[in-house]
């Protein structure tokens, strides 16, 4: 018959369904290894960090709490990795393609882990393990990295860890998944029961930076001669929310007051701080709409003779995150309940994931926590530590863990994945500091 295969056709056939079955086979190991540590991974790894939070670069104790649960299980661990000591990587395999899993674990000052870090930790190292023994029960050439990144929260860990050569080697992918309010992924009440996360978050480009204005205090003798920074603040803040008006829906500024300090004799303060975010679809964008709110600060701090104003960010220019296809429906295939979200129309975020995305075929993804709106931040940070949060974790794990196997055993996939890599991130846009 005209529709009967050759013989070698046959054969490669016969081995093309061998290694799916072989994948599949694998991919319940994932599962079962996930399911098996679940309890370990709860009380040793995410309540203790809950129970215990700490600020960016003063993870001291998570460090050595999930790097000893790693030691345990007898993999080999580099503690205080790339020149930084709550950094750490564990690694399993040998020779040939690495697919990194990052897990974050600092909480944010006064309000513990409401950013979900806890569940963030405990989803990535569950998903190490998963994976981790499935490739060593495949004997398959590959590594599985799990890098431990602290100081997620001021955004500039990982763009130090890419120049430190963390990223660097034959690196097929890198991957994490973040918690994210299941209300807001979801449009209707049944679709919160269905839906557990997003596989495909679209982010915008992104830079915040901060200003300090510098009044100047009256002399005694000339009471009128002196300059309030918090009305020159104030002004700058109004000039910018008008630019703020004027802009496209997908474009955002916002400004936040961080302080006052000392109130002179004549009712002035002498410094304003304030905090402002830029948001624009594309790095570009988000250069140019800087430089704008910029001259709008500017222009005020003309019209006020004697009031400075300094500029300051230690944070990089984060470029857009479009999603690599090629992960996320290999992700999907893994995890079918999830969505495709577009944050460009909905609330911005930020994170250092744009930097490595820039770098390497990256998978970053979202796991659903909250089912309705909470307004206090104890509550949030009562929900990260809950069983059902702890369940979604490990849930979108057993996806992370899968879809790390099949990027080591697939070359298909690694060769997609790479070629989705190069077609979105055309030109060499590396986040960037902006000189300010």
């Amino acid at each position: 018959m005209a529709d009967e295969l050759t013989p070698s056709a046959s054969i490669q056939a016969k081995k093309e369904a061998a290694k799916l079955r072989s994948i599949d086979h694998l991919a319940s190991i994932v599962d079962d290894t996930i399911n098996r540590e679940s309890g370990s991974l709860r009380k040793d790894i995410n309540l203790v960090l809950h129970q215990s939070p700490e600020v960016s670069y003063e993870e001291e104790l998570a460090h050595r709490t999930i790097t000893g649960f790693l030691e345990e299980r007898g993999f080999r661990v580099t503690r205080g990795a790339y020149g930084m000591k709550t950094c750490f990587k564990a690694e399993v395999g040998v020779e040939g393609p690495i697919v990194i899993i990052c897990a974050e674990y600092d909480a944010l000052h006064k309000y513990g882990h409401t950013n979900g870090r806890n569940l963030v930790a405990t989803a990535s190292l569950a998903a190490f393990l998963g994976a981790a023994e499935a490739l060593k029960r495949s004997g398959a050439p590959g590594r599985i990295r799990l890098l431990g990144t602290p100081a997620s929260l001021p955004g500039q860990v990982k763009t130090w860890l890419i120049k430190m050569g963390a990223f660097n080697g034959d690196i097929a992918a890198a991957m994490m998944a973040c918690p994210f309010y299941q209300h807001t992924l979801c449009k209707t009440a049944a679709e919160t029961s269905r839906i557990l996360g997003c596989s495909a978050l679209r982010i915008p480009s992104s830079f915040e930076f901060r200003t300090d204005f510098i009044g100047k205090v009256a002399q005694a003798n000339a009471p009128g001669t002196g300059v309030n920074a918090f009305a020159v603040a104030a002004t700058a803040y109004k000039r910018v929310m008008l630019l703020n008006k004027a802009l496209d829906p997908d474009r955002q500024v916002k400004g936040y007051f961080l302080g006052i300090g000392e109130i002179s004799a004549d009712g002035f303060a002498e410094l304003t701080r304030v905090h402002w975010r830029v948001f624009s679809p594309t790095f570009v964008d988000t250069q140019l709409l800087f430089h704008r709110v910029k001259w709008c600060i500017y222009a005020t701090s003309l019209q006020n003779v004697g009031c400075q104003v300094r500029y300051n960010s230690s944070r990089p220019v984060f470029a857009e995150f479009t999603p690599n296809e090629a992960l996320c429906n290999a992700f999907m295939q893994e995890m079918p309940n999830m969505i495709t979200i577009d944050l460009n129309k909905g609330p911005p975020i930020t994170t250092d994931m744009t930097n490595v995305a820039q770098t390497v075929p990256t998978f970053f993804g979202a796991f659903g926590f909250l089912t309705s709106p909470i307004n206090s931040f104890q509550a949030i940070a009562e929900e990260t530590s809950s069983m059902e949060s702890h369940n979604a974790a490990t849930s979108c794990a057993k996806g992370l863990g899968k879809l790390a196997l099949r990027l080591i055993l697939d070359g298909d996939l690694r060769a997609q994945a790479r070629q989705e890599f190069e077609h979105i991130y055309k030109t060499d846009i590396k986040s960037t500091y902006l000189p300010i």
